[in-house]
């Protein structure tokens, strides 16, 4: 019997780059649907055609309070839970306070990411990508962090016990 023909996308070639173009196109539609929520729910004067993810600076100020800080990173939480991680990064232990402008900074720089990511797959013709190593630095944390979290919550279960009849 024969196999099936498989369909395979590699994202190196140009003619396949619409494959991977519609993933980040959704990914982006997603987050400027939540940006457009989160600019109601806190009454952020912003007209919903400026919502952009590349000026997420103007959405969360720097000067918030640690409350009215901790109720919108919740908020966006419940939709993005990488932000869990990145709220835990930003918690200065020795001051007890949120450094509301590395979280900023943080998640500012993976929306810039992605939407840099949507650019170069959805057009025929972009720029090489270049990302800056505050980029995979911040990867690597959360990649170590939900290592750890998933060992953390690991139970050995043997799932293939005998059933006794």
């Amino acid at each position: 019997m024969e196999e099936p023909n498989r369909i395979e996308y590699d994202y190196t070639l140009n003619s396949d780059k619409h494959f991977f173009g519609g993933y980040f196109n959704l990914a982006c539609n997603n987050i400027w649907l939540v940006l457009t929520g989160f600019v109601e729910e806190f009454d952020i004067k912003i007209e919903p055609k400026d919502i952009k993810l590349t000026n997420l600076k103007s959405y969360l100020k720097n000067n918030l309070s640690q409350i009215d800080f901790e109720k919108r990173a919740d908020f966006l939480k419940r939709y993005f839970p990488i932000i869990g991680l990145l709220k835990h990064f930003s918690f200065d232990k020795k001051e007890c306070k949120y450094q509301i402008c590395s979280f900023i900074d943080n998640l500012d720089l993976i929306f810039k990411t992605i939407n840099g990511l949507r650019n170069f797959y959805s057009h025929y013709y972009h720029e090489p990508l270049k990302h800056s190593s505050d980029l995979y630095s911040l990867l690597d944390k959360l990649l170590l962090e939900i290592i750890y979290i998933v060992n953390k919550n690991n139970t050995s279960v043997n799932f293939y016990r005998k059933i006794k009849s």
